[in-house]
């Protein structure tokens, strides 16, 4: 069974899961005008909230409505909780969908939209069944163990977070080829960007429910707070991201200063790119090594025009002057310590560390070399083998193969040479050359 399949039986799950809980949840229970207002109120500031997103990385965001969800739930149980997060989410996802309809004048594919309207009704099947969690046993410990009533607040939210990173990853892992090591991945990866929001909003959602007990109006003395919090945040996200997008084009920018290096780091961002995919390696890995091979030069920001842009071979003196960009490189990771995880200089600083130990400037062996500054060294070698040079025209894809099998277990891991050598006969490689100069001479034609 194909991927698309799979995924079109979970969306159908999800709807159909949703709205058996909603009619669940909704038989025979006793709703009158104020319970309206209740929910019209608290909905309103849900949907507020979820146009404020936090996003943690290229597949996931966070906003503060799950205060509000947590806050209802613990306050008047499931049935509340799911249709004030249920009217809330839909209400959102139709004025997306008519900004959507603006912004591309009506062509709106169907898929997108399935998958997307599938959002209230898996927000349902969280709060649904994380409320109901909620109910039962906090009837139990009031009769039991009323000393220790912090339970159910605790397995509710345990429970709802489980939940809704299980389906937010499986979702995000259908949106390719499924696999479990995949999920696994996007698992560990999302728990660690999501776990301490969560920490900040499960807490407020108890608070909430508990201010709002005893003294209603005082809730906006948490939410206005708790807002700029997370507006606060949200301007770190974008800051942090900015700070990314200028060190790679720092990066491509300092490809520009020598003609004969135009683009080699974005070929070898993209050669290492394919090696990985091919290594089957989780997607987070992938794209960490994919922005790796963008800045893995960044440290001859260092090294003068004279040396970087000679148009003959180096001297030795000059040769030892242009090593120093790997410890150029090794200073920048110190002073971006706290971008470590957006920009991956651990991985560029050891692209010329040699499997046998022979490298520089760590001496790095075997596998105590990361395994994506390995996929780099070869992505850089084969780059530098095939481009052209002041003193020589690049050679061919047959003299590539020749030269990186003759340092295989030497200077280049020999796993990631078998890859790259399966990738090269299937002409793989080549085509992404191909490609890359046909999309440089296209942007040069339209600028």
């Amino acid at each position: 069974m194909n991927t698309d399949r799979i995924r079109n039986y979970i969306y159908l799950f999800i709807y159909l899961g949703g709205s058996l809980l909603l009619i669940y949840l909704s038989w025979g229970f006793p709703v009158t005008g104020e319970d309206f207002g209740f929910v019209a109120f608290f909905g309103l500031l849900s949907l507020l909230l979820m146009f404020v997103p936090v996003s943690l990385d290229a597949s996931v965001e966070y906003s503060l409505e799950d205060v509000i969800l947590y806050g209802v739930i613990f306050l008047k149980g499931a049935f509340w909780g799911v249709w004030v997060i249920f009217l809330s989410s839909l209400v959102f996802e139709i004025i997306k969908l008519i900004r959507a309809w603006i912004v591309k004048k009506g062509n709106i594919r169907k898929r997108a939209v399935f998958y997307n309207f599938a959002a209230p009704f898996l927000r349902v099947m969280v709060a649904g069944i994380s409320g109901m969690l909620f109910q039962w046993t906090f009837g139990i410990w009031n009769i039991y163990a009323p000393e220790f009533d912090f339970i159910p607040y605790l397995l509710s939210i345990l429970v709802f977070f489980f939940l809704s990173t299980l389906m937010a990853n499986l979702l995000i892992t259908m949106k390719k080829e499924f696999s479990i090591k995949e999920f696994r991945s996007a698992w560990n990866e999302n728990w660690g960007l999501v776990s301490p929001h969560i920490l900040i909003i499960a807490p407020m959602g108890v608070l909430f429910a508990l201010l709002y007990k005893n003294i209603p109006w005082a809730t906006l003395l948490l939410v206005i707070p708790l807002f700029i919090l997370h507006i606060t945040v949200r301007s770190l996200r974008v800051l942090l991201k900015e700070a990314v997008g200028t060190i790679e084009f720092m990066a491509t920018t300092l490809d520009q200063r020598d003609d004969y290096t135009f683009g080699h780091s974005e070929r070898v961002s993209l050669y290492a790119d394919a090696i990985a995919r091919a290594m089957k390696l989780p997607e987070s890995e992938i794209r960490q090594i994919r922005r790796a091979g963008l800045i893995h030069d960044i440290g001859k920001i260092s090294i003068p025009d004279r040396v970087l842009t000679k148009p003959s071979s180096l001297s030795d003196e000059e040769y030892s002057l242009m090593k120093t960009h790997t410890h150029t490189t090794a200073v920048l990771f110190k002073s971006f310590s706290v971008l470590s995880k957006e920009i991956p200089m651990k991985l560029a600083m050891y692209h010329h560390e040699r499997y046998d130990g022979e490298g520089y400037i760590f001496g790095l062996k075997g596998d105590d070399i990361p395994l994506g500054s390995r996929i780099l060294s070869v992505a850089d070698t084969y780059d530098a083998i095939t481009s052209d040079r002041p003193y020589r025209k690049g050679l061919s894809e047959e003299e590539a193969r020749h030269r990186i099998m003759e340092c295989s277990g030497s200077q280049l891991d020999p796993g990631v040479v078998t890859v790259f050598l399966q990738l090269q006969e299937k002409g793989e490689l080549r085509k992404i050359r191909e490609e890359y100069e046909q999309e440089k001479i296209r942007k040069k034609g339209t600028a």
